[in-house]
């Protein structure tokens, strides 16, 4: 329905930022936050901001003729409202319907209050007609139509109103829909199926038995002839066997019958196939509705399927395995050998069949099949289920076989399916499953012929103990076949000179010169070690064997020594460091107490000198450590040099121990690191010394000693624990002095980021003696409370970690800290909060009416509608829209200063306030009260989740609906709105002949009697607010929109490319204004042409349009304005500015006061209109007298030739 006054528009308070004005108005532009009014209404009326209105509602429900829930007709109920807004009366009401073949009759008794056939307003009368459900509705699934309400009015003759009906509120306009798709008939067939089973309960492969399940699933249709056909089972089958519970052949709605089918006889060509699949058909007739058949195919489990029903029968093709393995044998009966291999084969049948001809073969064997050894337990020939056959075969192995060192093959069984003439089964072998095929393969690499050699060295003197005199080396050669003995053995080692060596020592068992298999060879040799082998360190070589293979002429094998493995090839290095003169030393530290306890006092280091040289002596062996001062260390410690003689004789080893006491310095860094030196001179070399740089456990590395005094630091933890609420979380910390040695801590600081930093406390009790010392074992809490952020909720969880810092008692250069831990003092890791109990979108709306006085005459005439709107679930909404049928739909808001962040979203616990009035009507009045309920729809900012509320009277967590009780000496004279029609037209603004610029003409208007101040009209597309009015419209020049007063708002847009592109600028403004002397704000969206229509307003960009509006070619600034609205010099102009943004202008009156001042002047609508900004002589908005101006305009990016200009500006109003 459509009014012809103006809409009752929210009220807010206008005395507050605009901020959320413009930040709805952007939301419209982009989104089209608001609906539209568009409903097809004939309202026709001369000159008036108040219409005559009707409104028809048209509900239907279905039923059976006894009344209940059925299919038989659809009592449809019409409901009629006078909603004029005027108290007109109106008469002739006429309610029409095509579908029951035209006018309604009634009103039903009691709804015309006074049975004087006159409407009041506000009164609403109620129609009940029924409709016979037919056939091709059924089938249909439902009726959808609209009625039609006519009516005259009182006083105003051959004035017609109407309405054509909606389904639910009187502002759609929508078809009443009758669902009918319960009253549809269906039926449902499901089919099972399976293989009988024999006397010993296994499968019987020749028959199978089928069952079905036919139900009527509908909900009011019974049905009749129901036919059940399977064309596998020879046509329609009788029955049902069960479930036709009143035996009269119909099948009731929820009825299951249960149909037993004939046996059906499997064939062979269904065994080959695996398997039996098809489908039933189910057809049946509607009883009340003879013209509607419903079938259906069956199902193997579902009523809502169609899946045909599948019987497997892979278990009826047979089933066959072969296994095959084999072994390499010296003979038939011998152990491992080379010259045969016997194979085991294993056939199983796998199935539930008896299986004949079996048949086995394995082209290895040529024509020699395998032998059956046994299995066949009845002798019959036929492998039963289950049963198991072994075979065995024995394969010569030939030379080509050793050479290629394996034999690899398969073997195939195959057999036939008894009673299933031409079913077969067969299977390949594999070497150990059932039911995998992989080729058996035999290794024979031990059969190839092979030698090794391992090659071991150790230095003597020539006394036989470690020296270096000689290296004694001994070769074991091992013929590595077994099959191929050797002979022809010849060992070389290049270090030993080129003749073969000789031998062997021992291993020829029988002494023939033949290396046997598996027999091992042993030599000896000797190699005198020579100078550069001492200076080198090492001798490093290989020696090689090589033999000739008996029984195969002219093939040889050969090997290249390892130092260890007869896989090998490595050479073999014979360690002779120790015949150099040498020394080392290792170096390891303790902390210890006084007492020699673990401690902190001192580092008590223990240094083994070594002279790991086998030949040479060491003496003035001279020891230092820097850390322990810059003379030698005194020692060896007593007992440590042998003979007390001052040398380190070969393998001799000196202890020295030194004390070194810890610093403060040494217990802040944590360890202290450090390396000594040992040096001393080689005897009877003169001239010649030896040196190392200690390590801390081993002779060959130089590594620094470090002792570690993290445990004499002292110790402190932190374990941060959570208390979680959807509102806040409530950190538990705390701290623990874990230290070993009894180290006090002090100057604690505990420090959480996520809490704003340091963390007073402890809590009181808790710092035992509260002497601000942490004593050993004591423990400190303490607790901050962090307010949870929607991006929390939206991110599931809060993660982070806090720290502790302190210092040790008595050393304060000492400071030990810890990371916080979610549950142990020996872990890092941190805290986690889970919110997803917190991420549940909810929102709660409370309407409160007050009736007021608008009009100021003493009699109410108004409601002031308040909601409240609080998000009360865990995640930022935004998209919010208020509606409310009672105020005409959508409610404009929220308020300003409502929106905390003035960004449109209604985040995590913040509170909307929307505000909007309702003119009473008279049978508000007659009624005393009026009772409804306002909704509110959202979305989710992340996700898109959407959120509903319905209003309460009072709880945000109620749906109760909101009463406000109406005075008998109540008016009917309210209606309070304003109104704002937007129109574009394009202009040439720089005169070269091509439109450049749409020129936006704003008119606003009041209604209901009412004055209006503090106007407020914004444009997202013009850059938010527009100014004005233009001169002239104000007719009183007094900021008062009077009644029956019109202010006109004029503001310029530039074309740009894209609005060319697109071919059309679509978008509304919005108005805002307060009735004088109340502080309610309405609101209006701007039409194109209606007060009373809020659609958009669009402008047709032709295609050769250009884009140079507002950039005039050049820079000028012209120091005249007349802002008296003929669209001439009503700004201060500078031509060009556009294209400087960077820029401020400051405009001063003749008394130097600032009047004037903004950033990026020319931008957009931002322009001087002669209206004040200043903050002290003049009230900003109020309009400037004529007279002599000083400007100021500066540049702070690029500029059009100076950083700076100013001069006068005149303004002239006369």
């Amino acid at each position: 329905m459509k009014k012809a006054g103006l809409r009752n528009l929210p009220s807010t308070h206008s005395k507050k930022i605009w901020a959320p004005i413009a930040f709805l108005m952007s939301t419209i532009y982009f989104g089209g936050l608001l609906a539209n009014w568009n409903r097809n209404k004939d309202i026709r009326m001369e000159g008036e901001l108040f219409a005559p209105s009707i409104s028809l509602v048209k509900t239907g429900i279905a039923r059976s003729l006894s009344g209940g829930p059925g299919c038989d007709r659809i009592e449809y109920t019409y409901t009629v409202t006078n909603t004029s807004t005027n108290g007109e009366i109106l008469l002739n009401i006429e309610v029409t319907d095509a579908l029951l073949g035209g006018i309604v009759p009634g009103p039903n008794i009691g709804s015309d209050i006074g049975n004087d056939g006159a409407m009041d307003p506000g009164e609403i009368w109620t129609y009940t007609a029924y409709y016979t459900v037919q056939e091709a509705d059924i089938v249909n699934g439902q009726i959808a139509n609209q009625a039609n309400v006519t009516a005259d009015i009182q006083g105003q003759p051959g004035v017609e109103i109407s309405d054509i009906s909606d389904d639910g509120t009187p502002l759609d306009g929508e078809e009443t829909v009758i669902d009918l798709t319960a009253c549809q008939p269906g039926i449902s067939v499901i089919k099972t199926g399976g293989l009988a089973i024999d006397g010993f309960g296994r499968p019987n492969c020749g028959i199978a038995l089928y069952s079905f399940q036919v139900a009527n699933e509908g909900t009011f249709q019974v049905l009749e002839n129901v036919v059940l056909n399977d064309p596998r089972l020879g046509g329609n089958i009788a029955g049902p066997s069960s479930g036709d519970d009143n035996n009269i052949g119909f099948l009731d709605p929820g009825e299951v019958w249960i149909y037993n089918a004939p046996v059906y006889n499997v064939t062979p060509e269904d065994i080959a196939n695996g398997q039996v699949a098809n489908q039933a058909t189910v057809t049946a007739r509607t009883q009340n509705f003879p013209g509607i058949i419903v079938t259906d195919l069956s199902d193997d489990d579902s009523p809502s399927e169609d899946d045909p029903t599948i019987i497997d029968l892979t278990q009826c093709q047979g089933g066959i395995s072969l296994i095959k393995t084999g072994a390499a044998v010296a003979d038939i009966d011998a152990g491992i050998g080379c010259n045969f291999i016997v194979y085991r084969f294993t056939v199983t049948n796998e199935s539930a069949q008896v299986l004949s001809n079996v048949d086995l073969s394995d082209p290895i064997l040529g024509n020699n099949p395998p032998t059956f050894d046994n299995g066949d337990d009845n002798n019959n020939n036929l492998l039963d289920p289950g049963e198991v056959w072994l075979y065995s075969a024995i394969y010569n192995i030939t030379v080509d076989d050793i050479n290629a060192g394996q034999v690899i093959n398969q073997a195939e069984v195959t057999a036939d399916v008894q009673n299933l003439p031409g079913v077969t089964v067969s299977d390949l072998s594999d070497n150990d499953s059932p039911l995998e095929d992989e080729p058996t393969i035999v290794d024979l690499s031990a059969c190839q012929a092979g030698i090794s050699v391992i090659k071991t060295g150790q230095a003597f003197s020539l006394s036989g103990a470690p020296g270096c005199d000689v290296i004694q080396y001994t070769f074991e050669v091992n013929n590595t076949s077994i099959f191929y003995d050797l002979d022809n053995v010849i060992l070389i080692d290049p270090l030993l000179g080129n003749n073969a060596l000789a031998g062997p020592g021992f291993g020829d068992n029988n002494n023939n010169n033949i290396l046997e298999t598996y027999e091992t060879w042993i030599y000896t040799a000797y190699y005198n070690i020579e100078e550069t082998d001492i200076v080198n360190g090492q001798v490093v070589n290989q020696a090689t064997v090589a033999a000739d293979v008996q029984g195969l002429p002219g093939i040889i094998v050969t090997d290249d020594s390892d130092d260890n493995s007869p896989l090998e090839n490595d050479p073999t290095i014979v360690d002779l460091t120790a015949c150099r003169p040498g020394i080392y030393a290792i170096k390891t530290g303790q902390a210890l107490d006084l007492s020699g306890a673990p401690g902190c006092d001192i580092i008590r280091y223990t240094i083994e000198v070594v002279n790991f040289s086998w030949i040479y002596s060491l003496d003035n062996v001279v020891l230092t450590d820097p850390l322990l001062g810059v003379d030698p260390i005194a020692g060896p410690d007593p007992g440590e040099d042998v003979g007390d003689d001052g040398i380190l004789a070969p393998g001799e080893t000196w202890t020295f121990t030194v004390d070194y006491d810890i610093t403060e310095t040494d217990i802040a860094n944590g360890q202290v690191l450090n390396q000594a030196t040992v040096t001393a001179d080689v005897q009877a070399q003169p001239g010649e010394s030896v040196f190392d740089l200690s390590d801390n456990d081993s002779p060959t590395e130089d590594e620094p000693t470090v002792v570690d005094l993290s445990a004499c630091q002292g110790n402190i933890s932190l374990i941060k624990s959570p208390i979680v609420n959807c509102d806040e979380i409530e950190y538990i910390l705390g701290i623990t002095n874990n230290s070993i040695y009894g180290q006090e801590l002090e100057n604690i600081v505990v420090n959480d980021p996520l809490l704003g930093g340091d963390i007073s406390g402890p809590l009181p009790g808790h710092d035992i003696g509260n002497d601000g010392i942490l004593s050993v074992g004591e423990i400190w809490l303490y607790i901050a409370v962090y307010d949870i952020q929607q991006t929390d909720v939206e991110n599931g969880q809060i993660i982070n970690q806090a720290t502790v810092t302190s210092t040790v008692r008595g050393m304060p250069g000492v400071i030990v800290s810890d990371l916080s831990d979610d549950d142990s003092p020996l872990e890092d890791n941190p805290t986690v909060v889970s919110l997803v109990q917190c991420q549940d979108p909810a929102l709660g709306l409370i309407k409160e009416g007050q009736v007021i006085d608008i009009n100021g005459d003493g009699c109410s005439e108004s409601i002031r509608y308040t909601f409240s709107l609080k998000n009360t679930g865990g995640m930022d909404l935004d998209e919010v829209i208020l509606e409310d049928a009672l105020l005409g739909g959508q409610v404009i808001g929220p308020m300003i200063g409502s929106d905390e962040n003035n960004d449109g979203i209604l985040s995590f616990g913040e509170t909307w306030t929307y505000e909007a009035l309702y003119a009473i009507v008279q049978n508000d009045i007659d009624n005393g009260f009026i009772l409804n309920q306002a909704t509110v729809t959202a979305n989710t900012v992340a996700g898109d989740i959407p959120v509903f509320d319905l209003s309460d009277n009072n709880d945000f967590f109620e749906d109760e609906m909101t009463t406000t009780t109406i005075p008998n000496d109540a008016c009917t004279d309210g209606g309070a709105a304003i109104g704002l029609i937007k129109q574009g037209v394009l202009v040439d603004t720089n005169g070269d002949g091509c439109s450049d610029t749409i020129r936006y003409t704003f008119t606003i208007t009041g209604s209901g009697g009412i004055a209006f101040d503090n106007i407020m009209l914004m444009d997202p597309l013009l850059g938010g607010q527009v100014y004005g009015p233009v001169v002239g419209s104000d007719q009183n020049n007094d900021g008062i929109l009077s009644p029956g007063e019109t202010w006109t708002f004029e503001a310029d847009y530039y074309l740009a490319q894209g609005d060319i592109d697109t071919g059309n600028v679509v978008n509304q403004a919005i108005v805002a204004g307060e009735p004088v002397g109340f502080d309610i704000q309405l609101m209006d969206l701007s039409d194109n042409d209606s007060y009373v229509e809020n659609e958009t307003t669009q402008t047709i960009i032709p295609i050769d349009a250009c884009t140079d509006g507002g950039t005039p070619i050049g820079f000028e600034i012209f120091n005249g304005i007349t802002p008296n609205g003929d669209g001439s010099n009503d700004y201060f102009r500078v031509q060009g500015i556009e294209n400087y943004p960077d820029n401020q202008l400051k405009i001063y009156n003749r008394w130097g006061v600032l009047v004037y001042e903004s950033e990026q002047y020319g931008q957009g609508n931002n322009l001087f209109y002669g209206i004040s900004e200043g903050r002290a002589t003049f009230q900003k908005d109020k309009q400037l007298p004529s007279g002599t101006y000083f400007y100021i305009l500066t540049f702070t990016g690029a500029n059009p030739g100076k950083d700076s200009y100013s001069g006068y500006l005149y303004i002239n109003r006369d």
